[in-house]
């Protein structure tokens, strides 16, 4: 592999010389082609195939290593098959990883090559290139066991199109023997149809005539029955407002009671009124009775204080002393007959005036 180291880099800017330039230098140095150099330079590859511009990919790596495009190809391809996978599969042989990685590689040898690889198993670029024509011949095997069932599917498909035909031959035979029996059945149908639609004048016109005289005889019967109920309306219609004329009646009669029961509560309660406003004057009356009562003893040591002055006044000198014992005595007098006249109403129930006494006279 010659080196060519006149690469034109003037087409990219500098950041991008320099990525594209140390990538390069990696290349280079992991040109031993181990499993894991060889997934690092396929990235590198791929990354640097994205930056530079199209159709630039192809003279860098002519001009930086001296590479194709096949082996280029197929750095690449085993880094995006291998990229996780690297340390399982470190020991492969470049040419088994390219087998391996190539497009046309199907996913069940990688997997068994990777089994075998893991299990210690050494395996070479034909063994995979055997394996895959074997998986290839398969697949042809399958392919025509496919195209052999597709032309028993065909055959299948031409008896059943045949038997379909014949089926539906059978069918047009059977559905115009099926027509004829409809024909007929439908012949059969309308005379009966017609014979219905007699049968059915003839007995529409007896049910009018039935029902002309049922409702005839409904009538009459419903008009005596009304009748009957109106006379039994009326009687109680009567009856009721006699009822009523007796009811009110009642009514007022028991007014009449309620209004005089009313007044003779009214008096009654009068004269509970009056009863308890007696008892209270009587009440007043003793207390004043037990009062004079309680004077008298007073008066009478009075009079005898009086009486016993008397004895040793000359009258006929003092006439004003004379005239106020006879008004005093006077006034006792007044008393003594208001207080008989209380007592004798107090028996004969009779409600008592207030007394009248008059003030004696200083003069």
């Amino acid at each position: 592999m010659t080196e060519i180291a006149n690469y034109d880099y003037a087409g990219l800017a500098q950041g991008e010389i320099n990525e594209v330039r140390a990538a390069a230098e990696r290349i280079r140095v992991r040109m031993k082609r181990t499993t894991e150099d060889i997934v690092a330079i396929g990235l590198d590859l791929i990354a640097v195939k994205e930056r530079l511009p199209h159709g630039a990919f192809l003279p860098w790596i002519e001009a930086e290593f001296g590479m194709s495009r096949p082996t280029a190809t197929r750095f690449m391809q085993v880094a995006e098959v291998y990229r996780d996978k690297v340390f399982t599969l470190n020991n492969l042989d470049p040419t088994v990883l390219y087998e391996l990685a190539a497009p046309s590689t199907p996913s069940e040898v990688r997997d068994a090559v990777e089994a075998r690889t893991e299990a210690g198993e050494a395996v070479t670029a034909a063994e995979i290139k055997r394996m895959k024509r074997e998986i290839a011949e398969e697949r042809a095997r399958a392919d025509h066991a496919e195209t052999q069932a597709d032309d028993l599917k065909d055959q299948n498909r031409s008896l059943l199109e045949g038997q379909s035909a014949l089926i539906e031959r059978a069918k047009a035979d059977a559905l115009a023997e099926v027509a004829a029996d409809l024909s007929a059945a439908q012949e059969r149908e309308e005379e009966a149809e017609q014979r219905l639609q007699e049968e059915t004048a003839r007995l529409v016109e007896l049910a009018e005539n039935a029902e002309v005289k049922a409702l005839e005889a409904a009538q009459a019967q419903a008009d005596g029955l009304a009748n009957e109920a109106y006379s039994k309306l009326e009687a109680q219609a009567s009856k009721a407002k006699n009822e009523e004329a007796a009811a009110r009646k009642s009514i007022e009669r028991l007014k009449q009671n309620a209004e005089r029961l009313r007044a003779r509560v009214e008096e009654h309660q009068a004269y509970l009124d009056d009863l308890k406003n007696a008892d209270i004057e009587a009440r007043g009356l003793v207390e004043d009775i037990a009062a004079l009562e309680e004077k008298i003893p007073d008066v009478e040591a009075a009079l005898r204080v009086i009486w016993s002055s008397l004895q040793d006044i000359d009258c006929d000198h003092e006439p004003s002393l004379i005239k106020r014992a006879n008004a005093f005595a006077e006034h006792l007098r007044q008393v003594a007959v208001q207080m008989q006249q209380v007592a004798t109403d107090l028996e004969t129930n009779i409600k008592p005036e207030g007394p009248k006494m008059q003030v004696v006279s200083g003069e």
